[in-house]
């Protein structure tokens, strides 16, 4: 008995890290189909603004671009650049649910994580051009948003939802801690609405991003409607959801289905996961809760309904 013992162990291990590459292997096929596969549609893709304007994303880069190429040491007119695409994806209309590439082609419209994952995957694709060092795709409170790293070693944060760009200024405005593999910003100053900010490389943050809307839609549909709705007025939680339960027909999700979503999720946003849990988190969580109730910045979808 005593021989055969180490044996179990190690086949319960090996079993354990064949079910983790299979995870991980299903992460980057989802990785692929809803956000790389379809990165060059949706930039040809005909946006309208909020004030009925048509715009095309790509028109954006190659203007940039073009500017970029008379003077290619000119690295502040790519910052201005980078600002640019901000500034144009913040133009795309809200909606909570519009939570990948292909459900903003469809509803001409995205949500925060969404934004993220479209200016994430176009400075991924252009970081030389651009000149930036690193994209890092980041976690605020009942948010998301970017981290770009310049080559002269600049941080900006990128929210464009919101339409928010600016220097962080590391060790002035900005400190930088490490939980692991999570690495964590703490903002001693920011006109902005928050204060602390994990980030997650690219990759991981998209698919941590997009696997986390899967399971709060479900969660919702079950009556779990996360902290940072629950405050806001009583129609806009309803149409929030109804987008729920429009998600969870259209891409089947089924109780057995999101808890193995969840296992791909925490195969690439673990440490997320369990910092999101922290106390220093939740009552992050709920500052900006009663910040946004209170300066009542709560997003609407637009009443063009496609």
């Amino acid at each position: 008995m005593s021989v055969e013992q180490p044996k179990i162990e190690t086949n319960s291990l090996e079993q354990e890290k064949l079910e983790e590459k299979e995870l991980k292997q299903e992460g980057e096929k989802i990785y692929s189909e809803e956000f790389t596969d379809q990165l060059d549609a949706i930039l040809n893709y005909e946006f309208k603004d909020e004030n009925g304007e048509n715009f095309v994303l790509k028109e954006t880069i190659d203007q940039g671009l073009e500017k970029i190429s008379e003077n290619e040491n000119n690295l502040e007119e790519k910052k201005k650049f980078v600002g640019s695409l901000v500034k144009k994806i913040s133009e795309i209309p809200h909606y909570s649910w519009a939570i990948n590439f292909s459900e903003s082609m469809k509803t001409g419209e995205s949500n925060c994580s969404n934004c993220s994952s479209l200016l994430g995957l176009i400075l991924e694709k252009l970081q030389d051009k651009a000149g930036i060092k690193n994209i890092e795709y980041v976690f605020p409170a009942g948010h998301a948003a970017n981290v770009v790293t310049f080559e002269d070693g600049s941080v900006f944060f990128a929210d464009s939802r919101n339409n928010f760009f600016k220097d962080s200024e590391i060790g002035k405005r900005i400190t930088v801690e490490r939980r692991g593999n999570l690495k964590i910003y703490k903002l001693n100053e920011y006109d902005g609405d928050y204060k602390i900010v994990p980030a997650l490389p690219l990759k991981e943050g998209i698919l941590a991003g997009y696997l986390g809307n899967l399971n709060s839609a479900f969660k919702t549909v079950r009556g779990d409607i996360p902290e940072i709705k629950k405050e806001i007025p009583e129609e806009q939680k309803e149409d929030f959801i109804r987008g729920a339960e429009d998600i969870c027909k259209r891409m089947d999700l089924t109780e057995e289905k999101v808890k193995h979503l969840v296992k791909i999720l925490d195969v690439f946003g673990s440490e997320i996961r369990e910092y999101e849990e922290s106390d220093e988190f939740k009552k992050e969580l709920e500052r900006v809760c009663l910040l946004q109730v209170s300066k009542n910045k709560i997003f609407k979808r637009s009443d063009l309904e496609k």
